[in-house]
């Protein structure tokens, strides 16, 4: 899913799928796309707890902290309800129905340009087809995706704590594996150049409870910003149902003569210039 952070920063954030690292350990306990499937029903979901580090040269790195509920359907991920913090600022991010809403929880400048009463911005869906998080391009609710990254063996944590698998690949490797990869990441000119580092950790049950990335450049692009990206996802199959805000307080991004569309939505490049 191409969110809004993904517009402003997908060169930027761009975790990747990797092809596991044998290991002599044991395989995983259970089959995770099959435990993952069984959890893909409507009005469930997952609650996710993620740190992203953002770093480019010397500079001190932006850290986007997020956190909120993803809701499940049959295809994966239906709809987000995400809170981002960086810095000072804070908005909080829903997606559901055809169409994504933003509210800026922070009093940053943009919330004082809407009209009395009115708290949300919303436009057209950008698709929510992703992970829903930063971790967007290791998309483990993608049952194809968490396949290719479990098919070698893992290593069994101790005290029957699951298994953690780790890999490293490019995104040209990427590109064969994973449709919201490709969905979100079109651009094939810098595949060569970009690869992953990442881990990941199976609970007992096979299901994913925590992916941490990294991203690597090939020499002549260090110039470009290394994203670190540490996702935790917990309640698998709890109960969650996304809704949209109250309609008297939402106005439609085009609605609003003179308003920036992008303006409730650059939380990265913000926090970049007030580093």
């Amino acid at each position: 899913m191409r969110r809004w952070i993904a517009l402003v920063t997908a060169a930027l954030l761009a975790p990747a799928l990797v092809t596991t690292i044998p290991s002599a350990a044991q395989a995983a306990p259970a089959d995770p796309v099959k435990a993952l499937e069984r959890r893909l029903r409507p009005a469930h979901g997952v609650q996710v707890n993620e740190t992203t580090r953002i770093r480019s040269g010397k500079g001190s790195p932006v850290v986007i902290r997020t956190t909120g509920n993803l809701e499940f359907g049959a295809p994966g991920i239906v709809a987000v309800d995400l809170t981002y913090r960086t810095g000072d600022i804070t908005r909080r991010w829903i997606e559901v129905g055809g169409k994504w809403y933003v509210s800026d929880l922070s009093d940053d400048e943009w919330s004082d340009r809407l009209p009395v009463g009115k708290t949300w911005v919303r436009g057209d869906s950008l698709g929510v087809a992703g992970s829903g998080t930063e971790q967007m391009s290791l998309n483990v609710f993608e049952p194809a995706t968490l396949r290719f990254l479990t098919r070698g063996s893992g290593r069994r944590l101790p005290g029957g704590g699951g298994v953690q698998y780790r890999g490293e690949n490019t995104w040209a490797e990427l590109r064969k594996v994973s449709a919201s990869f490709r969905d979100a990441f079109p651009r094939r000119d810098d595949s060569a150049h970009r690869r992953v580092r990442w881990r990941l950790w199976l609970d007992d049950r096979g299901l994913p409870s925590r992916v941490v990335t990294e991203d690597l450049f090939d020499r002549g692009w260090e110039d470009l910003a290394k994203a670190v990206v540490d996702t935790r996802y917990t309640g698998w199959g709890s109960r969650v149902t996304v809704a949209p805000p109250p309609g008297d307080q939402v106005i439609d991004v085009q609605d609003r003569l003179g308003f920036d569309p992008e303006a409730p939505l650059d939380i990265v490049t913000k926090a970049w210039k007030d580093r």
